[in-house]
C-alpha cells in the first residue's frame, strides 16, 4: 500500500506544473497595439502637441477613475503633454479623446455597444476582461475615439493598465520606482 502511495505522490508531483499550464489563459490583447509612428486609421493619443483627454463617468467605479489619474501622469511622463481629465461627454472641441468605461456603469458606454458602435461580444459573461478599439463617430461631432471598455470594474482597471503598458510603462513604476 505503502508503494502505490508514493508513486500515486510521485506522479501528482510530477504532473501538477503540466496540469497547471494546462489552465492558463492568454493575454487579452497578444500584441502591440501603441506605436510612434501614424498609420492609417490610427488614434492619436497625442496630436499637434496636444494629448487625447481621459473621460470617465462619474457614475463608474472609485476605482477606474483612480486607474484614470495614474493613465494621465503616465501619458504626461511618456509624451509631456498632460491630458485634460473630463466627466461630462466629450465635445469635438476636446478630441481626439479617449473613453473609459465599465459596462452597466458607464451611460456613454452602455450607449455605443447598444447603437451596435462597440463590440463586447468578448466580454459577455467574463470577469475581468477589457476591450481597447478605435470607434469612429461615438459622440456627434466626434470623429473618432479610443475605447477602453471592462466587463467589469477589474477589467476596465486591467485595460487601462494594459494601455500604460504598451505605451513603455512599467507596471512596477510607482512601487519600484523603475521609469
Amino acid at each position: 500500500m505503502r508503494l502505490i502511495l508514493s508513486r500515486f505522490s510521485l506522479a501528482l508531483a510530477l504532473l501538477s506544473p503540466a496540469l497547471a499550464e494546462a489552465q492558463q489563459v492568454p493575454a487579452p490583447l497578444s500584441e502591440h497595439y501603441i506605436s510612434a509612428k501614424k498609420a492609417t486609421g490610427s488614434f492619436p493619443l497625442v496630436a499637434g502637441g496636444k494629448a487625447a483627454a481621459l473621460y470617465a463617468s462619474e457614475s463608474d467605479w472609485p476605482g477606474v477613475l483612480r486607474t484614470m489619474r495614474d493613465v494621465q501622469a503616465d501619458i504626461k511622463r511618456v509624451t509631456g503633454r498632460e491630458p485634460q481629465m473630463l466627466t461630462d461627454a466629450p465635445t469635438a472641441a476636446q478630441e481626439p479623446v479617449v473613453l473609459v468605461g465599465t459596462l452597466g456603469h458607464s451611460p456613454l458606454i452602455d450607449k455605443l455597444v447598444q447603437a451596435g458602435k462597440l463590440d463586447v461580444s468578448n466580454l459577455a459573461g467574463r470577469w475581468e476582461t477589457f476591450v481597447v478599439q478605435a470607434v469612429d463617430n461615438p459622440l456627434p461631432g466626434v470623429k473618432q475615439a479610443l475605447v477602453v471598455a471592462g466587463s467589469d470594474k477589474r477589467g476596465t482597471i486591467y485595460g487601462l493598465y494594459d494601455l500604460s503598458e504598451q505605451m513603455g510603462v512599467s507596471p512596477w513604476y510607482w512601487w519600484a520606482d523603475v521609469p
